[in-house]
C-alpha cells in the first residue's frame, strides 16, 4: 500500500530537537505528576530514605525512593524544619546516582534535584554541591543523560540565588569542553536574569572574568549565551555592564556598540566648551593655551556618545559665551519632549541675548542620532545663562563657537559598590577652580562624615564677581536640597541659575527675589553680591523632592561605614524617606531602596512593629509588581519577617490582607511552626478562607501550598475544619471535598452519628458514663470529629466543685486511649486544679501529654491559653518553670522567645504572688543557659534584672 504524505507524518519518529523540548518542559515541572504523601513519622522517613538513596543500593529501589521522596515533597514535608534540616543525608547518594551510567537512575535523580531546587530556593546550598558531579556528564554520549544533567543545572543556577551556586558556576565555567562552557554560560544569563546580583558584589569580579572569556570562547553556543547574558545586564544592572564591556577586546566590543545608547541618564557624561577671551584679572588663573583641549567638530569616538534624558528647564535663556553645570533632575522621563533654543547666526552678531520666540523647536531625545545627541547636550549647556555685562570690542572680536565645535567626552568614575548610579560630570573650560565658588559650595548635611573638599573631585569654572550676581532658578528651593558631597563623593553639588537675565548695573526692575547689597570692600570696588535670606532649618536626615538617590546614597554609606548612632536617633525621618523611595516611579531608585531597607530592617525591625501591617502589604506590592530588584529583595525579606516578629501576630496580619500568592507562602511557612497558636477557631477559619481562595488554582506548587495549610490546621484543630466545611455552601463544599481528599483521605463531610452530651453539674454522673460509651463505640474518624466537642464539655465538668476527681480521671483515660491531640482545649480546667488537692493526678496528665507532644508546641499552647484566661497566670508560670527545672537545656533554649512576652507582661502584674514567680521562672532560664536568658532579661528594666541577679546568686549558692 502507498503511504501517504500524511500517514508519513503521523509515524515520523521524534528528531533530537523535539526531545530536547520534551526533556526541558520535563524539568521544568519537575514532581508535578506526582501524588502528595503526607509527612507522617520523620524519624521513619528519613531513615528509610537514607538507606534507599545510596550507592550501594539497587538501583529500582533508589528510583522508587526518589519517587517517595518527590511525592513527600509535594505533599509538605519540606515545610517541616526537622525534615529539611536532616534531608542533606541523602547527597551522597544523589550524587552517585547523578554519574551513573543508568539512564534511568540519572534521569530520576536529576528530577529529584530540580524539584528540590526549585522548592527550597536559596536554601538548597545546605543540601550541598550538586553542580560540580552534574558538570561530569555534561558531554555524554547519550541524550538523555546529558540534557538531564544540563537542564538540572539551569533550573539550580534559575532559583538558587547563593555564593556556593555561583561560585560552581564559575568552576564549572574555567572546565574544558564546549559542553561544559557552553552550559555555564547559559547559566550565567538565568542568573542575570532572575538573582539580585547586588548581594553577590564580593564574588562578582570573579563571575565577570568567566563571562569575559566566554564572549571570546572558540564554541559558538557559548558565546551567544555569554553575549546575552551582556545584554540582559544592560538592562538590569547597567553599572556592571559597562564594566564588563570595557574588558573586552576590541573585536568582541563591535557586538556591544548600540549598548551605550540604552543606557540610562545617569551615566557620566563630560561636554567641553571653547571659551571667551579671558580678562586680565584672571590670566593667572588659567593654563597656558598648548595645554588646553582643543575642540573638536565631533567626539573622539562617536560611538562612546551617551543618549541623555532632558532636563526641562524652559525659562533660562541662552548666553554663548560661558556655560555653567547644569542641575539633573532624577525623575523625568526619557520620553518627554524638550523645548531647545537654537541662536540665530544672523542675529547673534547684533545681539548678545537672542530672543526666544524666534528659534524653539521640539525634540524628541529617543529619535537622536549621534550627532544630533552631541549638538543637543552643547544647546542644553548654552541654556545655563549667566548675569551679562556690557558689550566691549573684545567680544566681537573673539569668534563666535558653533555647535559643532563642541567636544562630547564621556568620561567614567569609580562609584562605592551599593552606589545606585554613576554620578554625572560636566567639565568647565580648562581654568583652574575659583577660590570664592568653592567657598560657597554646599556642604554635607551628614555631620559625623568626613567632608569633602569640592574642589579636590570637580573641575568647576571660575566665578567672577560680575558672574555671581543674582543667580537663581524658578524651580523651587526644597527641590535642589542636597544632602551633601559626603553621601555621594563623586558627584557634583548642585548650583541654582537664574531665569531672567541680569544687567552689570542692579536695577529695581531686573532684580531677582534676592536682596542685592553693594559690596564696599577695597578688592571688590563697585562690584555686587547676592545675600541669601534666612531659610527654615531641614531636619538632617529629612527625605527632599527629588533627592531619592542622594538620601539612599547617603544612608547606604553611613550603614557600611557601621557610623549608625546618629542614625537611631532620627529612625523616623530616616525610615520614612525609605518607604517613600520604595514606593518611587523609578525601578532603579526602589531596587535600592529596598536593599537598603533589607539591611536596615534586622537591627531597626522593633521601629517597624507598630506599622508591621504596611510594611507588609508593601512588601507583597513589591513583589506583585515584578520590578527585577525590587521584588527579589521584597521576596527575601518577606520570608525574614518571621525571624524578627512574632508568627501569631503576623498570621493575624495576614488573615486581614487581600488573598495572594505571597501572603498563601508565608501563611504556609507561618503555621508549620511550632509556637503558632492554632486552637483558636477563629483565628483557623480566617486561615482557611484565606487557603480556599486558591484551592481551585491551576498551579501545582499554588495547590500544594493550599493543601499544606489545611493539613496543618487539620492536625492542631480538627474542630475548625468541621465548622468551616458547615459554613460552606453545596457546591463549595463538593469542589473543597474533590480538592482536599487526596490530601487528607480520613476527612469526613457528613453528619456526626453522636449527640455529645452537655455537662449538668446536677447529673454529673451520667454525663460521665456517656463519655466513656461515647469513647467505647466510636471508632477513630468518629472520634476524630467529636473530639473537640468532648474535650469542651470535660473542661467545663473539671471546673465544677465536687466533680472533680472523677472527671480527672476520665480525661487520664482518654487521653492514654484516644491521643492528646487538641489537649489545649483541657488545659484551662487542668491550671485550674493544678494547685490544689488533684495536684498529683494533673501532673500524671501533663506527663501522659508531654510524652507524645513537643516542648514547644506545649509551652506555646501554654501561653496562649494564658493569654486568653488571666485567673491561670500564676499556675500557668509555676508549670512553665517546673518544665525548665526538668527538661534538657538543648530542647529549652528555642523556647525562651516563646514564654517571654508572658513573663514580661505579667512582672509588672499587682499580684505580688504572680511576680515572685515569673522572677523564679527567669532564675530556671538562667540555669538552663545563662547567655541566652541575658539577652532576653537586658530588655527588662533596671529593678528588674537586678531583683532576677539576687534570686539567681542565692539560687547558684543553694546548688553549690
Amino acid at each position: 500500500m502507498k503511504r501517504t504524505p500524511g500517514s508519513a507524518s503521523k509515524n515520523r519518529y521524534p528528531t533530537t530537537a523535539d526531545l530536547t523540548v520534551q526533556n526541558q518542559q520535563m524539568f521544568e515541572k519537575a514532581g508535578c505528576d506526582i501524588e502528595p504523601i503526607e509527612l507522617n513519622d520523620i524519624h521513619a522517613e528519613i531513615k528509610f530514605l537514607s538507606k534507599n538513596i545510596d550507592s550501594h543500593a539497587e538501583w529500582d529501589q533508589q528510583v522508587e525512593a526518589m519517587q517517595h521522596l518527590m511525592g513527600l515533597i509535594n505533599g509538605g514535608a519540606l515545610n517541616n524544619e526537622r525534615f529539611q534540616r536532616e534531608l542533606p543525608c541523602i547527597y551522597s547518594g544523589c550524587a552517585a546516582a547523578v554519574t551513573n551510567l543508568r539512564s534511568a537512575l540519572v534521569k530520576q535523580s536529576c528530577l529529584l534535584i530540580s524539584q528540590l531546587a526549585r522548592e527550597l530556593g536559596n536554601h538548597f546550598d545546605h543540601m550541598g554541591d550538586f553542580v560540580t558531579p552534574l558538570s561530569t556528564q555534561l558531554s555524554h554520549g547519550t541524550q538523555i543523560i546529558s540534557e538531564s544533567c544540563k537542564f538540572t543545572i539551569l533550573c539550580i543556577a534559575s532559583n538558587c540565588p547563593s555564593r556556593k551556586v555561583l561560585t560552581s558556576i564559575i568552576d564549572l565555567s574555567a572546565k574544558k569542553g564546549a559542553s561544559s562552557k557552553s552550559v555555564a554560560a547559559e547559566a550565567f544569563s538565568k542568573i542575570a536574569s532572575t538573582w539580585n546580583l547586588d548581594a553577590f558584589n564580593m564574588i562578582w569580579p570573579k563571575a565577570e572574568s568567566a563571562i569575559v572569556k566566554l564572549c571570546s570562547d572558540a564554541s559558538p553556543d557559548a558565546r551567544s549565551f555569554a553575549r546575552d547574558t551582556v545584554h540582559i545586564l544592560t538592562e538590569k544592572h547597567p553599572e556592571k555592564a559597562a564594566r564588563l564591556i570595557s574588558k573586552l577586546d576590541m573585536r568582541t566590543k563591535k557586538a556591544f556598540e548600540d549598548f551605550e545608547y540604552n543606557l540610562p541618564h545617569e551615566e557620566v557624561q563630560t561636554i567641553q566648551k571653547p571659551t571667551r577671551a579671558a580678562s586680565v584679572k584672571r590670566e593667572s588663573r588659567l593654563r597656558p593655551p598648548t595645554e588646553r583641549r582643543k575642540p573638536s567638530a565631533a567626539p573622539q569616538n562617536p560611538h562612546r556618545a551617551i543618549k541623555n534624558n532632558n532636563y526641562r528647564n524652559d525659562n533660562i535663556r541662552s548666553n554663548n559665551r560661558d556655560t555653567y553645570k547644569p542641575s539633573f533632575d532624577d525623575d523625568l522621563d526619557p520620553n518627554d519632549e524638550v523645548q531647545l533654543n537654537f541662536p540665530d547666526e544672523n542675529k547673534g552678531k547684533q545681539s548678545c541675548v537672542p530672543t526666544r520666540s524666534n528659534f524653539q523647536h521640539k525634540i524628541k531625545i529617543n529619535q537622536m542620532n549621534d550627532e544630533e545627541i552631541i549638538d543637543d547636550t552643547n544647546i542644553r549647556t548654552n541654556k545655563i545663562s549667566k548675569a551679562s555685562r556690557p558689550t566691549t570690542a573684545n567680544d566681537h572680536a573673539t569668534k563666535k563657537p558653533t555647535s559643532t565645535e563642541f567636544t562630547n567626552v564621556r568620561q567614567t568614575k569609580t562609584t562605592s559598590a551599593r552606589a545606585e548610579r554613576p554620578n554625572n560630570t560636566i567639565n568647565r573650560p580648562s581654568r583652574a577652580p575659583s577660590a570664592s565658588r568653592a567657598e560657597k559650595a554646599p556642604t554635607s548635611k551628614f555631620d559625623n562624615i568626613k567632608k569633602v573638599s569640592p574642589s579636590s573631585r570637580y573641575s568647576r569654572a571660575p566665578s567672577s564677581s560680575r558672574a555671581e550676581s543674582v543667580i537663581r532658578n524658578r524651580r523651587k528651593q526644597d527641590d535642589f536640597q542636597e544632602y551633601g558631597e559626603a553621601i555621594i563623593p563623586d558627584e557634583p553639588p548642585k548650583q541654582h541659575y537664574s531665569a531672567r537675565r541680569q544687567s552689570l548695573a542692579p536695577s529695581k526692575s531686573a532684580r531677582s527675589s534676592k536682596p542685592v547689597s553693594k559690596n564696599t570692600s577695597p578688592t571688590n570696588k563697585g562690584n555686587y553680591t547676592s545675600h541669601t535670606p534666612s531659610k527654615p532649618k531641614i531636619p538632617k536626615y529629612q527625605l527632599q523632592n527629588g533627592q531619592e538617590r542622594s538620601f539612599l546614597a547617603g544612608i547606604r554609606k553611613i550603614i557600611d561605614e557601621g557610623e549608625t548612632e546618629e542614625l537611631s536617633q532620627n529612625l523616623t525621618d530616616v525610615s520614612l524617606g525609605i518607604l517613600k523611595c520604595c514606593v518611587h516611579t523609578s525601578p532603579q531608585i526602589q531596587g535600592a531602596a529596598f536593599a537598603l531597607l533589607n539591611d536596615f530592617l534586622p537591627p531597626y525591625y522593633e521601629h517597624f512593629q507598630p506599622s508591621l501591617s504596611k510594611l507588609l502589604a508593601l512588601l507583597v506590592h513589591a513583589i506583585e509588581s515584578n520590578v527585577p530588584r525590587a521584588s527579589s529583595t521584597a521576596q527575601l525579606m518577606l520570608n525574614s519577617l518571621p525571624k524578627y516578629y512574632d508568627c501569631n501576630e503576623l498570621i493575624n496580619i495576614c488573615v486581614k490582607q487581600p488573598p495572594n500568592f505571597p501572603i498563601l507562602n508565608l501563611l504556609s511557612s507561618l503555621v508549620s511552626m511550632s509556637e503558632a497558636y492554632l486552637s483558636s477557631d477563629h483565628l483557623c477559619l480566617q486561615i482557611l478562607q484565606v487557603a480556599f481562595n486558591f484551592h481551585k488554582n491551576i498551579d501545582m506548587k499554588i495547590r500544594h501550598t493550599t493543601a499544606h495549610i489545611i493539613m496543618r490546621i487539620e492536625q492542631a484543630n480538627h474542630s475548625a475544619i468541621k465548622q468551616f466545611i458547615d459554613q460552606l455552601s453545596d457546591k463549595n463544599r463538593e469542589s473543597f471535598e474533590e480538592f482536599i481528599t487526596p490530601y487528607i483521605p480520613d476527612l469526613t463531610f457528613n453528619q456526626s452519628a453522636f449527640d455529645i452530651p452537655q455537662f449538668d453539674p446536677k447529673a454529673a454522673i451520667s454525663f460521665r458514663h456517656k463519655i466513656s460509651q461515647i469513647m467505647e463505640e466510636a471508632n477513630d474518624k468518629e472520634w476524630i470529629d467529636i473530639r473537640s466537642q468532648v474535650y469542651s464539655e470535660l473542661n467545663e465538668a473539671m471546673q465544677s466543685r465536687g466533680q472533680e476527681k472523677g472527671t480527672l480521671n476520665l480525661i487520664k483515660n482518654v487521653l492514654q486511649d484516644r491521643g492528646v491531640s487538641e489537649f489545649h482545649r483541657l488545659l484551662p480546667g487542668l491550671l485550674y486544679l493544678s494547685k490544689g488537692s488533684f495536684s498529683p493526678i494533673v501532673n500524671n496528665i501533663f506527663v501522659i501529654i508531654m510524652k507524645d507532644v513537643d516542648v514547644n508546641e506545649f509551652l506555646s499552647s501554654i501561653v496562649q491559653v494564658t493569654t486568653n484566661h488571666p485567673i491561670i497566670s500564676f499556675p500557668a508560670i509555676e508549670l512553665i518553670t517546673r518544665v525548665f527545672a526538668t527538661v534538657t537545656p538543648k530542647e529549652l533554649i528555642p523556647t525562651f522567645h516563646i514564654v517571654f512576652p508572658l513573663l514580661q507582661k505579667e512582672f509588672s502584674n499587682e499580684s505580688p504572688e504572680i511576680r515572685k514567680s515569673v522572677v523564679m521562672c527567669f532564675v530556671e532560664m538562667k540555669m538552663v543557659d545563662n547567655e541566652a536568658a541575658e539577652q532576653f532579661i537586658n530588655m527588662l528594666a533596671k529593678s528588674q534584672k537586678k531583683l532576677i541577679s539576687v534570686f539567681y546568686t542565692r539560687r547558684c549558692s543553694q546548688s553549690s
